[in-house]
């Protein structure tokens, strides 16, 4: 069984021994790059090793939206310049939303937290060139609870990647690294139809994780193949230029379309889309 992590320098964990997290079924870690302005060491001292493991490397944005917090262009750019993020071969950038103390507490409407992500959306785009992948969950995105936003977002997400949090497990309990039978997360309305997540993370502050001296979160990756259709599906048409298809619907065309891309980037050419197509895909606008 494989799966993904992510953690930060919160978590307090020493050097990891990826070779053994790799031996128990790790393909990929995406650690905090930056929280708000203040850098994390995590992410300068694991990112190389990560990537000398064969693991496909992410980095994310905890971004502080606070009224009087530095603005979503100064986040942006500090996250940037300490995620140092390969294009094609790395995760694209992660934006994390989530209000843990509630939105009350920022001081913003919800109106305004949309401008600010619209607004941080927008700066990974001008440096990048690219949308990020947001982290979030359904709840969060969709609820009327006093920390969701109630749906006020909806067009400062739609058409980016889904990462998608929900929790059948207790937190700090040893890593399951059996995710065989959960069923997916729900989807944010913004981000597409029930199999849009590419990412589902189902475990959080997880102990024990071999190669790990403290907690990590677990995620798994929701592979995309032929018979597959939907959001997902239309989200690598565009990008591997299938204009001559059935949109949104991954038939015997788009697989000889998939593998020829596969071929032309010179990864493994398996007509799926996994964790290193995947992370490729999403530096192509």
């Amino acid at each position: 069984m494989t799966f993904l992590i992510d953690y930060a320098a919160i978590d307090g964990n020493r050097v990891p021994d990826l070779a053994r997290a790799k031996a128990a079924g790790l393909r990929g870690a995406i650690v905090r790059a930056a929280y708000s302005t203040w850098p994390d060491v995590t992410c300068a001292r694991d990112r190389a090793a990560i990537r000398d493991a064969g693991l496909v490397f992410g980095a994310y944005l905890m971004p502080v939206t606070n009224r009087g917090a530095p603005d979503p262009e100064e986040q942006v750019r500090v996250y940037l310049a300490n995620a140092c993020l390969i294009p094609g071969r790395d995760f694209a950038p992660v934006l994390d939303l989530e209000w843990p103390h509630g939105i009350a507490a920022t001081g913003r409407s919800r109106d305004e937290l949309a401008v600010w992500i619209s607004r941080a959306r927008a700066a990974v785009r001008k440096a990048t060139g690219v949308d990020p992948i947001v982290y979030s969950s359904a709840r969060v995105l969709d609820g009327s609870d006093t920390d969701a936003l109630a749906g006020a977002a909806d067009e400062a997400i739609r058409g980016c990647p889904a990462w998608c949090a929900r929790y059948p497990f207790r937190t700090r309990i040893p890593a399951v690294t059996d995710h065989s039978a959960l069923a997916p997360p729900p989807v944010p309305r913004a981000l597409g139809d029930a199999d849009a997540w590419w990412i589902h993370q189902y475990q959080g502050d997880a102990i024990q994780l071999p190669g790990f001296s403290a907690t990590v979160d677990l995620d798994r990756f929701n592979m995309l193949r032929r018979g597959a259709r939907g959001t997902r599906v239309a989200w690598v048409q565009r990008r591997i230029r299938m204009s001559a298809c059935a949109a949104g619907i991954w038939d015997a065309a788009m697989d000889a379309a998939v593998e020829a891309w596969q071929r032309s980037r010179g990864l493994v050419a398996d007509r799926v889309i996994g964790p290193v197509s995947f992370a490729a895909l999403g530096w192509t606008p």
